[in-house]
């Protein structure tokens, strides 16, 4: 499953003498549950400044066009308590979370994001830049499936179908980015597929399957 899957992926990233951090999904839910509960009672209940003394809060404003976002870092590295509660979370050393507030046209919408991570001792500005980076490589992504794939058009609900057609089209992308010899843009890549039977078996080289 997917949970299993990003434990291994823990797990290797550590034997490689690498660091992770890991968003926390809604199909994790113990764990959501474990970082929720600890996050309300005894994190976002102390007092900011002191919090930000300790290198345990960072906050950062932005402010463009008329939307104001706020995103709120917080981190915790003393969890001896959690690492005992989820021992299969490999090289574990702290969990996060990210408050984004959003203001726009009178409007606010609040969203809370929470993460692992096997870096000793990070602060909580570290984490921040961190979970920047790996938003704008999300954001960017879902531009890219969205031009390519239309994903946001996709009417794909039963099951874990969804879930499995954004996997696949998070492969297509690899694969069709992965094929430099035709100089055209992801979309028409994937155009070219449809009619083009020789270029489709050249992109499919990629998974490696012996189609030539």
């Amino acid at each position: 499953d997917a949970m299993g899957t990003q434990k291994e992926i823990a797990r290797k990233i550590i034997h490689k003498n690498a660091d992770y951090i890991l968003q926390v999904k809604g199909n994790q839910q113990t764990l959501m549950d474990d970082i929720r509960e600890y996050f309300e009672k005894d994190v976002f209940t102390e007092k900011k400044d002191a919090l930000e003394k300790a290198e345990r809060y960072y906050k950062d404003l932005c402010k463009e066009h008329g939307r104001i976002e706020k995103r709120e870092y917080s981190v915790e590295n003393d969890i001896e308590w959690f690492r005992q509660r989820h021992p299969e979370w490999e090289g574990l050393a702290g969990i996060g979370a990210c408050v984004s507030t959003v203001t726009e046209k009178g409007n606010t919408v609040t969203a809370v994001n929470y993460a692992i991570y096997s870096r000793k001792g990070m602060t909580a500005a570290e984490y921040g830049k961190s979970e920047r980076a790996h938003w704008g490589i999300e954001n960017s992504l879902h531009w890219v499936l969205d031009i390519a794939f239309r994903e946001d058009e996709s009417r794909i609900r039963a099951g874990n179908a969804a879930e499995n057609m954004n996997m696949a089209r998070h492969i297509g992308v690899n694969l069709l980015k992965q094929e430099k010899s035709c100089k055209m843009g992801i979309a028409s890549k994937r155009k070219k597929c449809g009619y083009d039977m020789a270029y489709l078996y050249k992109v499919l080289g990629g998974l490696n399957t012996g189609i030539k």
